[in-house]
């Protein structure tokens, strides 16, 4: 029975549950005893994201044969429901441990029952076991340790509650004196990737520095998403350059999209002061023209800038970000296409979606054919290229575009088919503007 246990171990550990499944049933035909080890391997070799109802169901195996599973046992099954993100089954196996002699709960199982509830978004119940944990845990190991903390964390974060991710932070240090790692460092820098906490986000980045916490991509990653979700794109460019340095490894694929992501962002804000303030004269182009890539004002523009309105000054200023931050998405596309690192749709969409809205709609346009040199675009892409046709007033490039999508077999013409509407609307403009359809 040991041979069957360690291969079902060796399955488990290579990411094979079938594998370990079958071992299993073949530990079942042999004859041999079943024993809580071998469920218990069976049972984690089944943590994964679509077996975990095969666990729970080995486990009432196990039961059913008599073998009352140990804490041990109910802990593999514990992190299969994680896995799993079943957080009310993780919550019920943690109830019935605590109500059933021989498989008390200890630290490891409230770990895990957090876990389950951060990826479920229930933060409020992940801070209640936290709290538990001390009460219902045997001594001397019943209070909670960094791993605990850095769960409970990550539910605020994905419950949208930065404010608690930071007390829970605080309370770590100061009450219960557990110096943070790496993992609960990122779980509250990420936790404070909003509009409003960014900056709380970098200086957390700076305190896990002068901690001498070795920072690793995951940690930029995470920093990279605060700067998206304030639209600092100037301070992604800054972490981008540190990582080579700094995490041992240089930006990966994640890393460049959330920065770009953070142009994108940039541009909405300065997009939005624009509207507010109203576009400046000084900035103002002809239908479908792209602003120059020096953004050089003549005198007499330079002159009614000067006697514009303070409001008119702030929509200036929103508009030139807007541009800059929309250049630096398209570096930043160039930089992944150096590193060989392949950009996703989603990269390129978003470049797109920064570059129409700052006004360079041909350069939105060339990113979109350099994709579709690279890879069959999707809804979203087409969709964003040809808003940004309408929004230079190149409806006749739009048709063009969904001609070639067409060529590009049945899967083309489909995707061209969702833009029948679109494109009846642009040849109606120009017939209405006296051009000869194309």
């Amino acid at each position: 029975a040991a041979c069957y246990v360690e291969a079902i171990r060796a399955h488990g550990a290579l990411g094979q549950p079938g594998r370990a499944l079958d071992t299993f049933t073949a530990l079942e035909r042999s004859g041999l005893p079943l024993s809580l080890v071998s469920f218990s391997a069976a049972i984690r070799a089944c943590a994964t994201e679509n077996h975990w109802p095969i666990a729970l169901s080995l486990l009432q195996d196990a039961r059913d044969l008599g073998l009352e599973p140990d804490t041990i046992v109910c802990n593999a099954a514990l992190s299969a429901c994680e896995r799993g993100g079943q957080w009310e089954e993780a919550l019920l196996l943690l109830r019935e441990m605590d109500c059933v002699e021989g498989s008390p709960p200890d630290r490891v199982s409230y770990n895990t029952a957090i876990a389950a509830l951060s990826r479920g978004g229930q933060w409020r119940m992940a801070v209640e076991l936290l709290d538990e944990m001390p009460r219902v845990v045997a001594p001397p190991h019943n209070t909670p340790d960094a791993h605990s903390f850095g769960a409970a964390i990550s539910a605020c974060g994905r419950g949208g509650q930065p404010e608690e991710a930071l007390r829970l932070f605080q309370r770590m240090q100061t009450d219960e004196a557990i110096p943070p790692n790496a993992i609960v460092y990122n779980a509250v820098i990420l936790a404070c990737a909003t509009p409003e906490h960014w900056a709380v986000a970098l200086s957390l980045l700076d305190d896990a520095r002068d901690d001498g916490i070795q920072l690793t991509a995951n940690s930029f990653n995470c920093a990279l998403a605060a700067c998206e979700a304030g639209g600092q794109w100037e301070e992604a460019l800054l972490l981008l350059d540190a990582m080579p340095e700094e995490a041992l490894s240089p930006p990966d694929q994640v890393s460049y999209h959330t920065a770009i992501a953070a142009c994108r962002r940039a541009v909405s804000i300065g997009a939005a002061a624009q509207r507010k303030g109203g576009r400046p004269a000084a900035t103002a182009q002809t239908p479908g023209s792209d602003p120059a890539p020096g953004g050089g004002l003549d005198p007499a523009s330079k002159a009614g800038a000067a006697k514009g309105s303070a409001r008119g000054s702030d929509a200036e200023r929103g508009w030139w970000v807007a541009r800059r931050a929309a250049r630096a998405a398209v570096g930043l596309l160039r930089r992944m296409h150096a590193s060989r690192l392949r950009t996703s749709l989603i990269g390129y969409t978003t470049a797109m979606n920064a570059l129409s809205a700052a006004g360079y709609v041909r350069a939105a346009l060339c990113v979109y054919r350099g994709m579709a040199a690279e890879q069959s675009p999707d809804a979203k892409c087409v969709d964003t290229a040809l808003g940004a046709c309408e929004r230079g007033s190149r409806w006749r490039e739009g048709l063009e575009l969904l001609k070639e999508l067409r060529l590009r077999g049945p899967a083309g013409a489909a995707l061209a088919a969702e833009f029948d509407g679109w494109a009846g609307k642009a040849e109606r403009v120009l017939m209405r503007e006296g051009q000869v359809r194309p």
